[in-house]
């Protein structure tokens, strides 16, 4: 159940930073976004 709770804490926190990024109107390569969530993903899978 932590690992889960991790996982989602994890997209949370992406989601949070995706929102700052938005409402700084910063351009941000999508591919980069991807990757960053993609490297989250893989922390968190055993």
């Amino acid at each position: 159940m932590n690992v889960l709770n991790a996982g989602i804490d994890a997209k949370i926190k992406s989601i949070e930073v995706l929102n700052e990024l938005i409402l700084d109107e910063k351009k941000v390569d999508v591919s980069m976004i991807f990757d960053h969530l993609l490297a989250e993903e893989k922390t968190y899978r055993p």
